[in-house]
């Protein structure tokens, strides 16, 4: 928490912005929530980075608030992002990646190796 704490207070350091990703992947859910929500109101939702941190990253409970931030935004880079997170071991971040693709992104998650993943984008492209 401490580092965070110097991390949010010094952002505007050349080193401080690297650091606040880093902290995506502590072991305490409440610091990487936390590094994540001070991401987010740092770049007003509108940077990619963080969010391809997050979904990159190895903790589901940021990968998902990054794929509802993704799929409700539609930013530039959001869909291939997406793509990306239909791969990932964890069954609730493969579900959410293929629910937040828009109908025709989803084209993309029928050659998925997962068959959960594959089911949502049929739904998804038959609507």
């Amino acid at each position: 928490r401490e580092v965070l704490g110097e991390v949010m207070g010094r952002i505007q350091e050349a080193w401080a912005p690297a650091l606040l990703l880093e902290l995506f992947a502590d072991p305490d859910a409440g610091v990487r929530a936390e590094a994540f929500e001070f991401s987010q109101k740092r770049s007003k939702g509108k940077s990619l980075e963080p969010l391809s941190a997050a979904v990159l990253g190895k903790h589901a409970d940021l990968k998902l608030k990054a794929i509802e931030i993704l799929g409700k935004r539609k930013v530039e880079g959001a869909g291939a992002l997406l793509q990306k997170a239909l791969g990932d071991e964890d069954e609730k971040v493969r579900i959410a990646a293929v629910e937040a693709l828009l109908p025709e992104e989803a084209a993309g998650a029928m050659d998925s190796a997962h068959a959960d993943v594959r089911v949502r984008a049929a739904s998804a492209r038959a609507k």
